[in-house]
C-alpha cells in the first residue's frame, strides 16, 4: 500500500511538468517490479499511476478551459456575481473574489468564466471621494475590465499565472461600476461573512495587537506594517505569522482540555457506562480542525497541518496499525489531490520538508523512557536545529536567505509564541477590554523590537546562487540527520558548514534584460578572478498602488539568486515610477554600494549628469555616461545615458531619452555610440529611436522592455519598422519575457517566456 501511495504522490508531482510524456511516470513502478519479481504488484503501482495522471489531466483541462484568453485582455464585461474572500486591509482598494452566476460581453465571446479576482477601487481621483467597501456574501451586477492571468517570466522568480490557475482564478481586473441586487444566504457566504467580522474585530484591538492578531488567528497578514515584514524575513521569523501546526496544535489542544473536563463532569453526574461526550470527542475534534482550516484561509501550512491532526485523531481514536510516516504520506496525497498544482509553490517543499525531517530526526526517540537533565534543553533545541539543516538547499533553492541568527532567534520565538502570546492572543480576541490586551500589546511591542534590533545585522544572511549545484546538498541534509553511526554523518555535516560558510561564485557573464512590465531593469553580472562576481543595475522597475514594488519581488530575488546579496553599482535613470519606483523595495532585499541618478532623490544619489564621458574601469567592467546640454529638458530627456562593455561587447541604455536628446548625442559622440546591444529608449516609443540615432547605434541586437497590452501601445509600429529595415533583431519583454544575452563569438538571446512553457502558459 505505501509503495502504491508514494507512486501515486510521484505521479501527481511529476504530472503537471510532463503533460505530453506521461509514459515516463510508469517506467519506474514496472522496473521495480520486474527487479522484485513481483508482476503483480509492479502491474498495481503501473495502474495507479495512470489513474492519477489522468486524474491531473482531467482537472487542469477543466481550469484551463474556463480561463480568459491572453488575446482578451482588456475586454469590459457586465455580468452577475456573488463576492467572498474581501480584502479590506486598504484604505483605497478592497480586493474580491466573484463567483460568477451569469456574465457577458457584446464585443467577444467569452469562455465559461466562473471565479473572478477583482479590484475595487475607493477613491475616485477625480471627484477625490471615498466609496463603500462591497464586502463578502453580496450578490452584484457589475461592469468590469478584465485581464488574463499573466505572469513577469524572468531566471528567478514567482509564477503568478500558476497561482491564479491553482486557485481557480479565471481573471483578473477592477469594477467599473456595479450596484448590490441582494444579500447571498449561502452556508459559504454565511462562513465567509463569519470569518471577515473576525478579521474586523481582531484587526480593531488597539496598538500593535490589530496588526499581529489577525495573522495568528485567521491567518490574514495584510494588516501588518510593510517594515515588520522586512524585520521578520531578515530574522528567519515570518512563518510565525504564517497560520501552521503549532497554531492548529494549540487550538486541538484547548479544545482537548475541555473536552477533558466536560467528560469529567458527565461521568461524575451522570455515571453513564460509557460518556457520550467522550464518543463524540473525534468529531467534535475533526470538525473543529476543518472550520478553523477555512477561517485561517485554508492555507498550504494550515491545510497541511490540519489534515496531519485529523489523520491523528482518526488514528488515535479507533487504535488503527498508523506509523507517523504514513500519515505525513497520506496528508501529502490528499493536498496534492486537492490542488496538484501546490509543488510548483515555495510553502509546499518547506513545510513537508519540515515536518518530514522532523519525524526522521525523532525517529526512535518519541518513545524514549530515559530522561536526563538535558532532555527539556534538547527538546528545545534539535527542533530548531533539525529545521535549520533541512530548509537550507530549499532556501537556497527558492532564492531565500538563510543564516544562524534565525536558528537563535527562534530558539526563543517559538516557545513565547506557544506559551505566551497565542493564549493571549485568543484571550484578547474574546475580551477586547480585558486584561489580557493590556498584557499582550507590550509584550509584542518588546518582541518586534527585539527583532528589529536584529534585523539590522543583515550580513547576517546568506544567500548562494541557483543551479543544480544545491541538489547535491539533500544527500548531505540526509546522511546529517539520519540515525547516531550512519557512516559519514559527521563528515556531512562538515560539508555542510563549509558550503554554508565559504562563498560561492559562479564563472559566468550574464546580462538580463528583466521582465518588469511597462518598466525597465537591465541587470548584468560579470566575473573575474581577482575581484569575484561584480553586479550592476540599470533601473528597478516599478511599484503600484498597493504597496506591491516590482524592485522587491522580482529584481531583488533575481540579484540574489545570480549572485551574493550586494549590488555594487546602481544607475537609475529618471524619476518616473516605472523605473524608480521599485528601488526602496530593492534596498529592502540588496545592499548598493554606488548608484548614480539622472534625478538624485536618495541622499547616496551621485548625480549621473555631472560624470564625463570617459571609461570607468570597475569589476572586469567598463562603463561611462553620455551627457547633453538642454533648455527645460523634460524627465524623460534627464534620464541616465549608459554605455557599458563586458565580455567585449557594448551595451547601450538611453532609459525614456526621446529624439531631440538623440539628435544631440550624434551631434556631439557620433561613432562612440556605437553598441553591439540597444536597450531601445523609451520602451519603444514613436518619440524616440530616430533613424539617425539607430543607425550610428548599428546594434546587433535591440531590446524592447515594455508591458503585455500596455495602453501606450509600446513599441509603436514605427519604431519596429525601423529596426526591421535595418536587419536588426527586435525582442520585446511583453512577448518573450526576460530578455538574457549568452556571450561568445556571436551573442546569442534566450527568451525566458519560450523556455519550455509549461501548458497553462498563454504568452
Amino acid at each position: 500500500m505505501r509503495l502504491c501511495l508514494v507512486s501515486s504522490i510521484l505521479a501527481l508531482i511529476v504530472a503537471i511538468h510532463f503533460q505530453s510524456q506521461p509514459w515516463l511516470l510508469v517506467l519506474w513502478p514496472l522496473c521495480y517490479g520486474f527487479y522484485q519479481q513481483k508482476i503483480g504488484q509492479g502491474v498495481l503501482v503501473v495502474a495507479i499511476t495512470l489513474a492519477t495522471t489522468i486524474f491531473v489531466h482531467a482537472w487542469l483541462d477543466s481550469r484551463l478551459h474556463s480561463r480568459l484568453p491572453a488575446q482578451l485582455t482588456g475586454v469590459i464585461v457586465t455580468g452577475v456575481g456573488i463576492t467572498h474572500s474581501c480584502d479590506t486591509s486598504n484604505s483605497e482598494v478592497e480586493k474580491l473574489i466573484l463567483n460568477i452566476v451569469s456574465i457577458d460581453s457584446l464585443a467577444v465571446k467569452l469562455p465559461r468564466l466562473k471565479k473572478l479576482e477583482l479590484s475595487h477601487y475607493l477613491k475616485n481621483r477625480a471627484a477625490q471621494d471615498i466609496k463603500p467597501y462591497i464586502g463578502c456574501g453580496k450578490k452584484v451586477a457589475f461592469k468590469a475590465k478584465l485581464r488574463a492571468p499573466y505572469t513577469f517570466l524572468n531566471p528567478y522568480g514567482f509564477d503568478y499565472e500558476a497561482w491564479q490557475l491553482s486557485r481557480g482564478i479565471d481573471a483578473g481586473g477592477y469594477f467599473l461600476s456595479y450596484e448590490i441586487i441582494a444579500n447571498d444566504d449561502s452556508i459559504a457566504s454565511l462562513l465567509d461573512s463569519v470569518r471577515q467580522r473576525g478579521i474586523k474585530r481582531a484587526a480593531d484591538l488597539p496598538g500593535v495587537a490589530g496588526q499581529i492578531v489577525p495573522a495568528l488567528l485567521f491567518g490574514e497578514s495584510s494588516y501588518l506594517q510593510r517594515e515588520y515584514w522586512q524585520y521578520l524575513q531578515v530574522t528567519g521569523t515570518i512563518h510565525l505569522l504564517v497560520v501552521s501546526g503549532l497554531h492548529v496544535g494549540f487550538l486541538v489542544m484547548i479544545l482537548s482540555l475541555v473536552l477533558r473536563y466536560l467528560v469529567q463532569i458527565e461521568m461524575y453526574f451522570f455515571t453513564p457506562k460509557m460518556s457520550s461526550i467522550l464518543r463524540l470527542t473525534p468529531l467534535i475534534l475533526l470538525l473543529a480542525c476543518l472550520i478553523y482550516s477555512y477561517m485561517a484561509g485554508a492555507g498550504l501550512a494550515v491545510l497541511r497541518a490540519s489534515l496531519m491532526f485529523m489523520v491523528a485523531i482518526f488514528v488515535s481514536y479507533y487504535k488503527g496499525s498508523w506509523s507517523l510516516f504514513d500519515s505525513w504520506l497520506w496528508v501529502a496525497w490528499l493536498v496534492l489531490i486537492i490542488n496538484p498544482m501546490a509543488p510548483l509553490f515555495v510553502g509546499f517543499w518547506f513545510s513537508f520538508a519540515a515536518v518530514g525531517f522532523l519525524l526522521m530526526g525523532f525517529a526512535g526517540h518519541i518513545r524514549q523512557g530515559k530522561k536526563t537533565k538535558w532532555i527539556y534543553l534538547q527538546v528545545l533545541l534539535k527542533p530548531q536545529w533539525i529545521v535549520f539543516i533541512a530548509l537550507m538547499p530549499l532556501l537556497w533553492m527558492f532564492q531565500q536567505s538563510t543564516s544562524l541568527l534565525s536558528f537563535v532567534v527562534n530558539i526563543i520565538a517559538i516557545p513565547a509564541l506557544g506559551l505566551l502570546i497565542l493564549p493571549l492572543s485568543l484571550l484578547s480576541y474574546l475580551f477586547p477590554e480585558g486584561w489580557p490586551l493590556v498584557l499582550l500589546n507590550p509584550l509584542l511591542d518588546w518582541g518586534l523590537l527585539l527583532i528589529q534590533q536584529l534585523a539590522q545585522y543583515p550580513a547576517a544572511l546568506v544567500y548562494k546562487p541557483s543551479g543544480i549545484w544545491l541538489v547535491f546538498l539533500l544527500p548531505l541534509v540526509f546522511a546529517t540527520l539520519l540515525f547516531n553511526g550512519l557512516p559519514f554523518r559527521r563528515l556531512s555535516l562538515c560539508l555542510l558548514v563549509l558550503v554554508f560558510f565559504i562563498p560561492n561564485e559562479v564563472n559566468r557573464q550574464r546580462l538580463v534584460v528583466l521582465d518588469v512590465g511597462q518598466g525597465l531593469s537591465v541587470l548584468g553580472v560579470s566575473h573575474t578572478q581577482s575581484q569575484g562576481d561584480f553586479s550592476w543595475l540599470y533601473d528597478t522597475g516599478a511599484k503600484y498602488r498597493s504597496g506591491f514594488s516590482l524592485g522587491e519581488a522580482i529584481v531583488a530575488k533575481n540579484i540574489l539568486a545570480l549572485t551574493d546579496k550586494n549590488l555594487e553599482l546602481l544607475f537609475v535613470s529618471h524619476s518616473d515610477n516605472d523605473h524608480a519606483g521599485g528601488e526602496a523595495g530593492l534596498r529592502r532585499k540588496v545592499g548598493v554600494v554606488t548608484s548614480y541618478a539622472g534625478q538624485p532623490r536618495m541622499t547616496d544619489h551621485q548625480d549621473c549628469h555631472k560624470l564625463t564621458s570617459e571609461w570607468v574601469a570597475q569589476g572586469g567592467i567598463r562603463w561611462r555616461t553620455f551627457n547633453v546640454e538642454l533648455k527645460k529638458a523634460s524627465d524623460n530627456d534627464l534620464s541616465c545615458i549608459v554605455q557599458i562593455e563586458m565580455a567585449g561587447k557594448r551595451i547601450l541604455i538611453p532609459g525614456d531619452i526621446e529624439k531631440r536628446v538623440e539628435s544631440k548625442l550624434v551631434e556631439l559622440f557620433k561613432h562612440e555610440l556605437k553598441s553591439d546591444i540597444l536597450i531601445v529608449p523609451h520602451h519603444g516609443s514613436r518619440t524616440s529611436s530616430s533613424e539617425e540615432f539607430v543607425s550610428l547605434v548599428a546594434p546587433s541586437i535591440a531590446i524592447v522592455s515594455s508591458g503585455f497590452k500596455n495602453r501606450f501601445n509600446h513599441p509603436h509600429p514605427d519604431v519596429v519598422a525601423t529596426f526591421h529595415r535595418r536587419g536588426v533583431p527586435l525582442f520585446n519583454s511583453a512577448n518573450s519575457g526576460a530578455v538574457e544575452i549568452e556571450w561568445g563569438e556571436n551573442a546569442s538571446v534566450i527568451e525566458w517566456r519560450k523556455e519550455n512553457p509549461p501548458i497553462w502558459r498563454q504568452m
